[in-house]
């Protein structure tokens, strides 16, 4: 009777039934959590590279009109920041100037018409980063603008 054993019922059961309820209990949820979890990382790096290239452009105006000396120090000062998940999601913090802001606004509609299959998400805060990481609650946006993927 090597191929059998008792349960605590009393029934039989056989290594099969006990390799089945292994793979059940614990090899099959951890495929199902392996896929999931490689599925969420692929689709964050999906627009990635939009989203740098959106994002290096924001700095370049920010540069032009005086707030960095190069790109670095932009990012230093914490005023853009990017998302990439379902789409591209920019949030732009403490930039008050109305030209700079029209600048930010026509790129971004502009790299949503070469980029129609991608969702582009803006949002302007009046507060800094610094500001808005000490208040724990977001200042309301001065600007949101989303452009809805196209089929």
């Amino acid at each position: 009777m090597g191929f059998r054993s008792e349960r605590i019922d009393g029934r039989p059961s056989t290594k099969w039934t006990n390799r089945l309820r292994y793979f059940v209990t614990t090899i099959f949820p951890l495929l199902l959590f392996g896929i999931l979890v490689v599925g969420l990382s692929m689709n964050t790096e999906r627009y990635y590279t939009e989203g740098r290239e959106l994002c290096d452009s924001i700095k370049t105006i920010l540069i032009a009109g005086k707030l960095c000396s190069d790109q670095e120090d932009c990012t230093r000062k914490k005023y853009v920041f990017f998302e990439c998940a379902t789409g591209v999601y920019i949030s732009i913090y403490g930039i008050t100037d109305q030209s700079l802001i029209k600048k930010i606004v026509a790129l971004c509609i502009e790299k949503h018409a070469n980029n129609r299959g991608i969702r582009y998400e803006l949002t302007m805060y009046r507060q800094t980063k610094e500001e808005d990481v000490k208040t724990l609650i977001s200042d309301r946006p001065i600007l949101r603008i989303i452009l809805k993927k196209e089929e």
